[in-house]
């Protein structure tokens, strides 16, 4: 469905992307992580043929149409602020080439999904970032892409709206959609991303099936309560800690230490513990 080949993009002197390969299948949904400048943006708008390529192939079903075949959520809000909800869909739907039937079923369905259809009527100006946010998550999906690229889709959302969107996303994937986005929320990421990309000027530095990276991964994660001192910290086989609040959180360098490291810890003081395995987080922090 998607395959990118040594792809590349220089601007004047500097690398925006530089021999990125990767492969999607049906149903994958993809993280692209990093930085802001990392090339995150870059490799969007080259899928979206708004840059023209350096180097590298982006191969995709043949005969396809770019306009249609990708639906684009940006991560900077791309509405028109005085015109109606209603106006704003129908509006970019007819950009891709929708005829008036199509537009009004798809768009009714959405704004039921999303829980929108009171707004219908209401400018773009009135709504709350959130609800632009919908807005423009509509605007992605009225056409029924094969593709989904977007950038930063929880920004701003509550918690039901981050709960609502990842619902969606997943159903979308589900349908056999793939899906590209990028988002500085690991912990949400981690819950249902098949693979991720992480990107660092430009540059590959961390790819793969998230499950594959997390169990091939050496380390191994014990959290446990009351240890605000870090007093384990300095433990030999500790290769990074930290604290949240009434927890204390080691990162062991090695599975195969966990015994070792809790045979020197005071059990009799710890009334919470969780071992498991490193996350999406630790993966970037290390990477990085």
């Amino acid at each position: 469905m998607l395959e990118i080949k040594n792809l590349t993009k220089i601007y004047g002197k500097t690398v925006g992307l530089s021999n990125l390969s990767f492969k999607c299948d049906n149903h994958d949904i993809l993280g692209i992580l990093g930085h802001n400048g990392s090339g995150k943006t870059t490799l969007f708008r080259l899928l979206l043929g708004l840059i023209h390529k350096t180097e590298g192939e982006i191969i995709m079903k043949e005969g396809i149409n770019k306009q249609t075949y990708f639906g684009y959520l940006p991560e900077e809000r791309s509405l028109y602020k005085d015109i109606s909800v209603e106006k704003q869909i129908i509006y970019l739907s007819k950009l891709k080439k929708m005829d008036k039937e199509k537009i009004i079923d798809s768009m009714n369905y959405w704004l039921d999904r999303f829980e929108m259809s009171p707004y219908r009527k209401t400018t773009i100006r009135e709504l709350s970032k959130g609800n632009q946010q919908k807005v423009q998550f509509i605007c992605a999906l009225i056409h029924n892409p094969h593709i989904l690229i977007l950038d930063e889709p929880l920004t701003g959302l509550d918690a039901n709206n981050v709960k609502l969107f990842k619902q969606i996303m997943i159903e979308q994937s589900k349908m056999g959609k793939i899906i590209l986005l990028s988002s500085h929320q690991y912990e949400e990421l981690e819950e249902f991303c098949s693979q991720v990309i992480l990107l660092k000027k430009g540059v590959n530095v961390l790819s793969g099936y998230l499950n594959q990276l997390k169990q091939t991964d050496p380390r191994l994660c014990i959290t446990i309560n009351n240890d605000k001192e870090m007093k384990y910290q300095t433990n030999e086989h500790v290769c990074r800690s930290d604290s949240m609040g009434n927890f204390s959180r080691y990162i062991l360098s090695d599975k195969s230490k966990q015994f070792d490291f809790l045979e020197r810890i005071d059990l009799t003081a710890i009334t919470y513990m969780k071992v498991e395995q490193i996350t999406l987080r630790d993966l970037v922090q290390e990477a990085s």
